[in-house]
């Protein structure tokens, strides 16, 4: 899996509060089943006078059982406040993690009102040069923020950034200086975003008063680490993007260039409802938003072009149109599919739990190492797909199959919801790699 690391960097974003009152904790997850981990945390905390911030810097050492997680928790000074509207440097607010083995992290953000999100941390592994997402309006009081954090602190690094707002674009070249972090953040507006470096970075997003759907007077946070896109232009390369549609129905789909043509995508849903559209990177339209509430449970995107799929929205309405949280994540296509054992948290009762796999992954799969799964057929990708849908209890678990697979986690706590994958890949592959049998799943129990 190029999700599991030794080596990690990341930061919290403030949440819809700040950071008063704010739990970050950081669940650390080694899933090997005959070694340790020996863990080492470096992170800052924060002093603020007026203009004045005092920066302290802590390392903290644990290990981590086989097949287990450890929950590390933060104090709210870990979090850097202030930031401003539009692109600034910042005193540098990351948190680096080491390993001993490969692990995996899940970091959780909850606000003093109870407003919250997780999200996989990506390791500098998977750090890249090129990354493409758009990201939903906050509310006018509310934020999206942006952070661009380089893997190694080195001399003469830089960052171009195209973006596309809702009523207007720009592109910047902004050096990121030793010791220093780069952030963007803006209010009230939709926005895409490419950026681009002569070195390895990776990024955080967040959308603090995080609308549960479009014109929602209901807000919640939302928060997670894009993967990076390969630089290849506007090439075409056929792919799926396979997406559970019982918490989450609004996507944005955001094509690797601004410079990249109007391409038709089709979207298939579980009922039978197929679609076709046109896809634009010019501005105004390049947020491609589109809300999937009428393809059933399960829809899959087909394209001829590499996409960033983000989805958001509300966990569920609940009776008399009462929305019960949302939450930010991204989309994984099927070419970034996993193989083998991966470990799965769980933080509350109320949860959807949805796994995408191939034939072969469905016939050799197991959750926890006892429970095998059933399936029911759906009518999209050659017929060959099949879900089921179930929730499990909270803690950690573990799923295994031979094949190729992905998983969806969401869930809800207090009305605020939350919602991650947490394990993909890295590498886009051709299609004509992947058996044409791929199909979509949902434990069931």
């Amino acid at each position: 899996m190029d999700t599991y690391g030794r080596e990690f960097v990341f930061v919290y974003p403030p949440n819809n509060s700040g950071s008063i009152g704010m739990e970050a904790t950081l669940s650390i997850i080694n899933p090997n089943t005959k070694q340790s981990a020996n863990v080492i945390v470096e992170y800052p905390e924060f002093d603020t006078s007026g203009d004045n911030i005092t920066t302290t810097r802590h390392t903290a050492s644990l290990v981590v059982k086989v097949l287990s997680s450890v929950l590390f928790r933060f104090n709210e000074s870990v979090i850097l406040n202030n930031i401003n509207d539009g692109l600034h440097s910042y005193v540098d607010a990351r948190i680096v993690v080491h390993s001993t083995i490969l692990i995996t992290l899940i970091a959780h953000n909850v606000d003093i009102s109870g407003a919250r999100d997780s999200f996989l941390v990506l390791p500098i592994s998977m750090a890249g040069n090129h990354y493409a997402f758009t990201l939903p309006p906050s509310s006018a009081l509310g934020s999206t923020i942006v952070y661009f954090l380089p893997v190694k602190a080195e001399l003469n690094q830089y960052i171009t950034i195209n973006s596309i707002r809702s009523s207007s674009s720009c592109s910047c070249k902004h050096t990121v200086q030793v010791g220093e972090m780069l952030a963007f953040s803006s209010s009230g507006e939709s926005i895409t975003l490419w950026a681009d470096s002569n070195f390895t970075f990776v990024i955080i997003a967040a959308v603090r008063s995080l609308p549960t759907a479009k014109r929602s007077n209901v807000f919640d946070f939302g928060c997670f680490m894009p993967s990076s896109v390969p630089i290849m232009g506007c090439d075409k390369l056929k792919d799926n993007y396979v997406t559970p549609l019982l918490t989450g129905k609004h996507h944005f789909l955001t094509p690797l260039s601004v410079e990249c043509k109007s391409v038709e995508i089709s979207i298939h849903g579980s009922n039978k409802v197929v679609k076709t559209r046109r896809l634009i990177s010019t501005f105004p339209e390049a947020s491609n938003s589109i809300v999937l509430d009428e393809y059933g449970n399960t829809a899959a995107i087909s394209i001829t072009t590499v996409l960033n799929v983000i989805r958001y929205g509300g966990y569920n309405v609940g009776t008399l149109n009462y929305e019960e949280g949302g939450y930010l994540d991204e989309v994984p296509a099927i070419s970034q599919f996993i193989s083998g054992m991966i470990p799965v948290i769980i933080s509350s009762d109320s949860n959807q739990v949805t796994v995408i796999a191939d034939y072969k992954a469905m016939s050799s799969a197991f959750f926890d190492g006892e429970i095998s799964l059933s399936f029911a057929a759906l009518p999209f990708l050659n017929g060959s797909l099949y879900y089921s849908s179930g929730t499990v209890s909270p803690g950690f678990h573990f799923f295994y199959a031979d094949g190729l697979y992905i998983i969806f986690i969401s869930g809800r706590m207090n009305n605020s919801a939350y919602g991650f994958v947490p394990a993909f890949n890295s590498e886009f592959l051709s299609l004509d790699l992947i058996n044409a049998s791929t199909i979509a799943v949902t434990i069931a129990y």
